[in-house]
């Protein structure tokens, strides 16, 4: 009978002797050239791994092929990919989502999200694979640091709030484990790229180096930004809403209770 897939089961040198698996691939996830490779996510860095592979058809499996390997030393996690969204939808917050990042080797224990305004030199560079160009900060405010409750592992989103209408944001997403921060030691006022692939000495690429000779050995869709922006719309004239930000002035308050009571005795009577 044809194969259909394959599967893979695995088990770590030194451990419990426990099997992990079967776990399934596709006909096609072979190692030839714009073919899926097979990839195995959650092992430990520095550890010796056995591992068994199988062809599988309709009427079973077939003789396991066995082999080693050892995964490398554990790094700091890889960079996180941010779900861009250059614009956003309301005045005064913004929905910042990502990929959950490789975790180095080590679990992931935490986020680190720092936003700031700023000022780019063009607004064409919101989107840099549109504009064919990076973005370049010419004006900054300071950074404010949000470190969200970190009680599920899946955690993929973090909800800004308070922000100024009309302004431009630099967002940054980092993933923390025992060895450090995705971006420890970037500089954050440059724009460029990291290889998703967790190193403890990542070296940034540019835009214009994307598509040349110094990444032939790295696939585009590995390279992940290094931070990223969004541009909040106009607000109008009734200023931030007090329920949810409190910074509106009491006398606002009072007002829309004054008209809310009018409307309802208005209504009342026209009841009665």
């Amino acid at each position: 009978m044809p194969p259909m897939g394959y599967e893979l089961m695995y088990t770590a040198f030194g451990g419990p002797g426990r099997w992990y698996g079967p776990v399934y691939f596709p006909l096609d996830a072979s190692s030839e050239a714009g073919r899926p490779r097979f990839r195995i996510h959650g092992l430990l860095g520095g550890t010796g791994y056995q591992l068994r592979l199988a062809a599988r058809s309709i009427v079973g499996s077939g003789t396991a092929y066995e082999f080693s390997v050892r995964t490398l030393d554990s790094t700091r996690p890889g960079p996180v990919r941010i779900k861009e969204h250059f614009y956003g939808i309301y005045p005064y917050s913004q929905v910042v989502q990502w990929e959950t990042p490789l975790n180095g080797g080590l679990p992931i224990i935490g986020y680190r999200i720092r936003i700031r305004p700023v000022h780019l030199l063009s607004s064409e560079t919101f989107n840099p694979a549109q504009a064919g160009a990076d973005p370049i900060v010419v004006g900054a405010g300071p950074w404010h640091q949000f470190a969200p409750q970190y009680n599920n592992p899946y955690i993929n989103y973090y909800y800004l709030t308070n922000l100024d209408p009309d302004q431009v944001y630099q967002v940054v997403v980092e993933a923390e484990n025992e060895r450090g921060f995705s971006l420890d030691g970037i500089d954050l006022n440059q724009y460029g790229y990291l290889n998703r692939t967790p190193s403890d000495s990542p070296r940034p690429i540019h835009y214009s180096d994307v598509h040349t000779s110094t990444t032939k050995v790295i696939s585009v869709s590995d390279l992940v930004p290094i931070w990223s922006v969004f541009k909040t719309p106009s607000a109008d004239l009734l200023g931030r809403p007090p329920r949810i930000f409190g910074s509106a002035p009491r006398i606002q308050e009072a007002s829309f209770l004054a008209l809310g009571f009018t409307m309802y005795a208005v209504l009342f009577s026209a009841v009665i």
